[in-house]
């Protein structure tokens, strides 16, 4: 018998065979394992100690009304999206969407509806602990916002006045939009238990990025790869940034609130 084997039955708590006596008997280190395991003595918990611990532990409990399939919460956000992208077009309208041409429109809607599916569809699972995505919450962030850079091979590079302007004002009018639908796609994970939150929260922000990016491309009208790339597409690329700058902020906020 050698010492790990007598270390395992050690751990298992039972007794020692009778053939463990003769490498006790030449083994000190084992001898010594053995009588220790001999003085442990039991924890107890007397009955006023295990009253106050199962009253900490419940009295912060509350009520809470159970979950319904992914399915549903999948379909909450892409409905907020759709319709901060809605309200978005119908107010700024569709200058942009007219002026490109079939092969471009066809690309951003099958790219935008792709990657706010994929989007909605991990994170309403991200919000069942224990329920596996079905894809890798870096794999679709990564994945989006490489479409979203290969997007801008369908704009020719041109130059025009006030250049910097205009991108200043298409990323500020996309993020705002974007701020709006990840507002309402936090909502909507609060109903669950997400515990990946800096994942999720940058992948809200990717949600909230595509919705403000569908209203650019809808409104917009500046067709050429500088200004996308500048005021479309590191727009996309900052909600994502920002959703998981939040959520690690609140992380790091957690401890003081507790200790105070």
């Amino acid at each position: 018998m050698t010492c790990r084997e007598i270390s395992w039955l050690l751990a298992g708590g039972g007794p020692l065979p009778e053939d463990a006596a003769q490498h006790l008997a030449a083994c000190e280190a084992c001898r010594k394992l053995t009588a220790l395991g001999e003085t442990v003595v039991p924890a107890s918990l007397s009955a006023e100690l295990e009253q106050r611990l199962v009253t900490a532990a419940t009295q912060a409990l509350r009520p809470v009304r159970p979950l319904g399939p992914p399915g549903r919460y999948m379909a909450a956000l892409l409905g907020a999206a759709a319709a901060v992208a809605a309200a978005g077009i119908a107010v700024m309208g569709t200058a942009g969407w007219t002026a490109n041409g079939t092969l471009t429109r066809a690309y951003f809607v099958t790219m935008l509806a792709t990657g706010l599916a994929a989007a909605a569809a991990t994170l309403s699972r991200m919000m069942f602990p224990g329920a596996l995505p079905r894809l890798s919450p870096a794999l679709v962030m990564a994945a989006a916002l490489a479409a979203v850079l290969t997007g801008g091979a369908d704009f020719p590079v041109r130059h025009y006045a006030h250049f910097g302007r205009a991108a200043a004002a298409c990323f500020s009018i996309g993020l705002a939009h974007a701020a709006l639908a990840g507002a309402a796609a936090a909502l909507v994970l609060r109903r669950g238990l997400v515990l990946a939150r800096g994942k999720a929260a940058a992948l809200a922000g990717l949600l909230g990025g595509l919705a403000g990016l569908s209203v650019l491309f809808a409104f917009c009208p500046h067709l050429d790869l500088g200004h996308y790339l500048l005021g479309h597409a590191s727009m996309t690329a900052a909600a994502t940034a920002l959703g998981w700058a939040l959520a690690a902020g609140y992380e790091r906020l957690l401890p003081r609130a507790h200790s105070g």
